[in-house]
């Protein structure tokens, strides 16, 4: 298929693996080796060569080993392999598609340990096929140098079962479709509920044209990947800014325009991650994104038990617009998102689905009208 002209300037107009190895080399690490192996591995031009100084580095005693545990008993990485995460990290899915998913950041563990049925890969593997290595994935399929015996695939990252988790089930060991909570379960639901179909996100079928990710790309805000979001604490941590130039050119260095230039292509555009809005400028991310923000929540108001009577929380969403462009930012897509995952209401009502006809509203007459959808019961003040 034809590649999105925006997303072939970003790679073609621009060295990112230049750019990474430039990022890396002034940060500080601990293990100077490390550092050293990674400069060396992205300088290399073909994925075999990258596997193997990557299982070299992965054989560096104590290699992504953690160095503690928070105070919610989670491993707490060694600071040497969050440096190593990718701030050029470009995406996946369909480059080409109408949806633009952006979450907050992908939701692993920077910590080595082995996960069972994933093809015998250690976990920590994630970093590598995720992130450092994504910008040459799709440098690879635009020169049309990919290889599709390799186990990853920018455009479909369930191609060749690098991603086989295998979950017990009474003793045998099954293969399920989406947790609907996961993460890309949530992303599956919203796309079903937008196209009207029925997408696919299974985990062992090598099928992309019924595969959500051939209706969407994704990328996320923060780069460094986390089971629990650093939330405040981001704009505090120096490798931030490097992340944040790449979505909004907004330092102005030559070529850091390319990656915005992409992400506006997309006519719609999903963001969840409305806690880290306030880390990135806007305009900067969406600069034809003029008109005023508008809120409404996806959810009707509902109240706790007698005798507080308490409001519960509810998913708000504040929509804006451009020309023909549509940005809805929300709440974390993920089961830890309580109320974008709230079926409870009466009649039941998956939040999910109010977004989706929002946006069917939107393709539909080309602009967002508060009152309307509000009639409509599909959504709230």
């Amino acid at each position: 298929m034809p590649i999105n002209p925006k997303l072939v300037d970003l790679v073609a107009q621009h060295d990112w693996d230049a750019e990474y190895a430039h990022y890396i080399g002034g940060l500080n690490f601990e293990n100077e080796e490390i550092r050293a192996l990674a400069m060396m591995m992205v300088g290399l031009d073909t994925q075999e060569e990258r596997l193997a100084l990557w299982a070299e580095m992965g054989a560096i005693p104590n290699f992504a080993a953690a160095i503690g545990q928070d105070e919610d008993d989670n491993p707490i990485p060694h600071q040497d392999i969050v440096n190593l995460a990718n701030p050029y990290y470009v995406g996946f899915g369909n480059p080409n598609a109408e949806i633009l998913i952006i979450g907050k950041e992908k939701a692993f563990d920077l910590v080595s340990r082995e996960t069972p049925g994933n093809n015998g890969r250690n976990y920590i593997d994630k970093l590598f096929m995720e992130s450092i290595n994504n910008y040459f994935d799709w440098k690879s399929i635009i020169s049309h140098k990919y290889n599709s015996a390799h186990e990853f695939c920018a455009v479909y990252p369930f191609k060749n079962g690098f991603y086989t988790h295998r979950y017990q089930q009474n003793q045998v060991f099954v293969t399920p479709g989406a947790r609907h909570t996961h993460t890309w379960g949530v992303c599956e639901r919203l796309i079903n509920y937008v196209t009207g179909n029925n997408y696919r996100y299974e985990r062992d079928v090598d099928d992309y044209p019924n595969s959500f990710y051939s209706k969407c790309f994704t990328t996320e805000i923060n780069h460094m990947p986390s089971k629990y979001s650093p939330g405040g604490d981001l704009a505090l941590d120096p490798r931030w800014p490097h992340r944040r130039s790449f979505l909004c050119n907004d330092r102005g260095f030559p070529g850091f325009d390319l990656y915005s230039k992409f992400l506006k292509t997309f006519p719609i555009t999903v963001m969840g991650a409305k806690d880290y809005a306030a880390h990135i400028n806007m305009n900067h991310l969406f600069n034809d994104v003029h008109v005023q923000r508008q809120q409404a929540f996806l959810s009707p108001q509902r109240w706790g038990p007698l005798p507080q009577r308490r409001r519960l929380a509810r998913q708000s969403v504040d929509f804006y617009e451009g020309t023909g462009r549509l940005v809805a930012v929300i709440g974390q897509l993920s089961g830890r998102n309580r109320n974008l995952n709230d079926n409870t209401n009466t009649p039941p009502r998956d939040p999910l689905k109010n977004l989706a006809a929002a946006i069917n509203y939107y393709k539909q007459h080309g602009h967002i009208n508060i009152p309307a959808l509000v009639a409509q019961g599909v959504i709230y003040l």
